[in-house]
């Protein structure tokens, strides 16, 4: 993972003004920002991000995975209607600066956000939201 810039892979589910502050947010930061759309939700954070290090086996057990889980998270996808921020290459200052950046510009709490790790860099997009929003339903019940 060596060389690579600081980017995020975002997900907007409906057009609106809030979209339009998040990008200029992450350009304001001159963090790369590749948009999902749900037709790319199959590929893994890797392909999305354009790693080339992935080799053919690690992209075939990736997608043998998402065969095996689809039914469950197709179900939890199919109700995704809240914006995804996937922070790649991120210090924790950079983090600091996206959450402050957001924040003045008047844009309400992105539930759904990650950093790409070792892990989740094999995950399908479908696979990493489906976590992200069992997480976000946990800390809910906490609140």
């Amino acid at each position: 993972m060596a060389n690579r810039k600081e980017s995020v892979l975002l997900y907007l589910p409906r057009n609106g003004k809030k979209n339009q502050l998040i990008k200029v947010a992450l350009i304001r930061l001159g963090v790369k920002v590749k948009l999902v759309t749900q037709e790319q939700f199959a590929l893994t954070i890797g392909d999305l991000l354009g790693v080339e290090e992935f080799s053919e086996k690690e992209k075939f057990l990736a997608h043998e995975e998402v065969d095996n889980h689809v039914t469950e998270e197709s179900e939890l996808i199919a109700t995704l209607d809240q914006e995804m921020i996937v922070m790649d290459q991120f210090t924790s200052a950079k983090i600091d600066a996206l959450i402050r950046e957001l924040r003045k510009a008047g844009i309400p709490k992105v539930n759904l956000k990650a950093v790409v790790t070792q892990e989740n860099i094999h995950w399908t997009f479908q696979k990493l939201a489906t976590e992200l929003i069992k997480e976000d339903a946990f800390y809910r019940k906490l609140d």
